[in-house]
């Protein structure tokens, strides 16, 4: 199967996924991620919007199913999808971003400090990043204060709960 054809192939296991949410359809639909970014004429280029995309639907299955394997693989995805991204690219941001929510993810399932503390870096960095007129940047400043948030919650840090409400203003 050519390129084009593989990508045809995940486009319509996503449309397929997202209009029935079926749990089969989304198995096929990470496979087919799988096989696309193993695909020989898929370009260093591309490969970081795929390992985004494959993240993100592993994440999603995490959220259906719960199995750790699946957050894990997508941890993974999102951490290769920022190292092959130029520190320049205006993608590196949502990268960045993803990867902060799969931790985060991660930290609300597990408890562990680190991965809350390693969300907060990048959504940080994501922030850092985007051009104060992106439309995107709301998103992410949104995403470092809900973080913050948590953080409060659980240490009651008041620092934590101003630096939020100033992130979301």
């Amino acid at each position: 199967m050519d390129i084009h054809q593989s990508i045809l192939k995940v486009n319509n296991s996503i449309r397929a996924y997202q209009e029935s949410h079926d749990l089969d359809l989304l198995n096929e639909l990470i496979l087919d991620l799988q096989q696309l970014l193993q695909h020989p004429d898929v370009t260093p280029e591309t490969q970081p919007a795929i390992l985004l995309n494959l993240g993100f639907y592993l994440r999603e299955r995490f959220g259906r199913l719960g199995s750790l394997a699946d957050l894990e693989a997508a941890l993974e995805r999102f951490q290769q999808a920022v190292a092959l991204t130029p520190a320049d690219s205006p993608d590196r941001p949502m990268y960045l971003n993803a990867w902060g929510n799969a931790l985060r993810q991660r930290f609300e399932r597990l408890g562990s400090l680190a991965d809350l503390e390693a969300a907060l870096k990048r959504y940080q960095q994501a922030v850092a990043l985007t051009p104060e007129s992106s439309p995107d940047r709301p998103m992410y400043l949104n995403a470092w204060g809900v973080a913050l948030l948590e953080r409060f919650e659980r240490f009651g840090h008041l620092a934590d709960l101003e630096a939020a409400i100033e992130l979301f203003q």
